[in-house]
């Protein structure tokens, strides 16, 4: 199909792809009903279903994209104290292929830290995993495909753990940019809340 463009080679290997190690504990179906694995993503290629699928797809709408923001400064718990949890609301629609979450801390052991962004569909994803890392702070922007066909509208969950002692710091700034196609209550009228200085650190 000469017509396609990359975002919609993007849904239909979404669309087509299968499950790979069906023993793994990590799926999960999203709200749009897409099977994710934060080890595998959507799957195996399946490139028969792909081609076949392709054939007959209908482009997908112009990119659409909406930005909200915070600049909290909120200390991040230490082990055993719990977590913090932030909470954006994005007013816009939009029916998401991609986001993108911008994250500035100045934790002295970033390596410490779990990170997961939950959508307004209760859909959670990993951000970072607790690691052998031990950089000062981090100034970095993340991505999740793991809302695919979600809608973006609601409120958006940060959660971040310490899950080591001694080393502390603040969750400085964090965002979440949203890019997918308009969604049936999208309102062209409403625009980028705020955005992020990628440069606060």
């Amino acid at each position: 199909n000469p017509d396609l463009g990359w975002r919609d080679v993007q849904h239909i290997l979404v669309n087509s792809s299968r499950k790979v190690d069906i023993f793994s504990d990590g799926w999960q179906t999203n709200a749009a009903g897409h099977l994710f694995n934060h080890d595998y993503g959507f799957g195996r290629v399946n490139a028969d279903a792909a081609v076949k699928l392709s054939k007959e797809w209908t482009n997908v709408e112009p990119e659409v994209s909406f930005s909200n923001a915070e600049s909290p400064d909120q200390d991040i718990p230490e082990m055993g104290e719990g977590s913090l949890t932030r909470t954006i609301t994005v007013a816009q629609d939009i029916k998401i292929e991609s986001i993108e979450i911008p994250f500035i801390t100045d934790h002295t052991h970033a390596g410490d830290l779990n990170i997961t962004l939950t959508s307004p569909a209760g859909t959670t994803a990993i951000i970072a995993e607790s690691r052998h890392d031990t950089t000062n702070g981090i100034n970095f922007v993340f991505s999740a495909r793991t809302f695919w066909d979600e809608s973006s509208q609601g409120d958006w969950i940060l959660e971040v753990t310490d899950n080591a002692i001694e080393d502390t710091g603040k969750l400085n700034s964090w965002g979440v940019n949203i890019f997918g196609t308009p969604g049936p209550n999208y309102d062209e009228s409403i625009n980028q809340s705020s955005a992020i200085n990628y440069d606060a650190l």
